[in-house]
């Protein structure tokens, strides 16, 4: 299952294993500005990569064993300035509830969707999308 969200004019099927705000709450976000800074949706694929929804639309792929990161869900909050990473199933050590991460930080450590991307139409490839790796965001 999937649900649908709407950016303005666009709208975008976000598979079922990615966690989004309402429709409601991805317009009030929009609304308020800084959409290129806040997270809408997250979710971890099988390939254990997270997928990040930007409230512009855009999609970015965030890889959690390249920052140490341990294994498990992430959840975009209300605002779309954080995400938080419950500790289910030991995720960490301790007493700790889980952990917010800020939107800008997952954003700067991600990179496009479109990345090594390549297009179909009606199972036919129209080619691979060559994007170089924007080196100016790793910080």
């Amino acid at each position: 299952m999937t649900a649908k969200l709407l950016f303005g004019k666009s709208s975008i099927q976000i598979p079922s294993y990615v966690v989004c705000l309402s429709q409601e709450e991805v317009d009030k976000v929009r609304a308020e500005g800084h959409s290129d800074e806040k997270i809408v949706g997250a979710g971890v694929h099988i390939d254990g990569k997270v997928t990040l929804v930007l409230a512009t639309g855009q999609i970015k792929i965030f890889d959690p064993e390249e920052f140490f990161v341990p294994a498990g869900p992430y959840i975009p909050q209300e605002g779309g300035y954080a995400v938080y990473l419950p500790n289910i199933d030991n995720r960490w050590p301790g007493p700790a509830r889980g952990f917010f991460v800020q939107s800008h930080w997952l954003i700067l450590k991600s990179k496009s969707a479109f990345f090594n991307a390549e297009l179909f139409v009606n199972n036919r490839s129209l080619g691979k999308f060559d994007l170089k790796e924007d080196k100016t965001n790793k910080t």
